[in-house]
């Protein structure tokens, strides 16, 4: 056993030996592909729930007409959504290139990144369509 700073300890010797070496930039291709996938899931229930929060608010209150801002007001939170979908790449990446596995990591990311998402999107959507709230 060394006594330097300098020199790794026995346990940081052993999970080098253990972990595969990637580039990064490989590592992150991996990654972020697999977050592609989980995209089409993650956009599919943020559409669904839109969908489902304005079809009960049309059905229980029978607007006359549609809010132009509700359409509207749905393009920019989409698009923002999408640009805070990047988080769950990004700290999958870090994590794994400091050497940690991330396959609970992801699914974790993901169910509490799109759990957030729907309720920012129901109350965005109750907002749109209700204004005077």
């Amino acid at each position: 056993m060394s006594l330097s700073p300098y020199q790794p300890s026995e346990d940081q010797t052993h999970v080098e030996e253990t972990l595969p070496h990637v580039p990064l930039d490989q590592l992150a291709r991996r990654i972020f592909l697999a977050w592609e996938r989980l995209r089409i899931v993650y956009n599919s229930v943020l559409a669904i729930t839109v969908l489902c929060v304005g079809t009960i608010y049309y059905l229980q209150y029978r607007p006359t007409a549609l809010p132009l801002t509700g359409i509207l007001g749905v393009i920019i939170p989409c698009i923002g959504a999408n640009l805070c979908f990047f988080a769950g790449p990004i700290v999958e990446t870090y994590v794994a290139w400091l050497g940690n596995r991330t396959e609970t990591l992801r699914l974790i990311l993901m169910l509490l990144g799109t759990g957030l998402s729907m309720l920012i999107a129901i109350v965005w959507t109750i907002l749109l369509l209700n204004p005077q709230l």
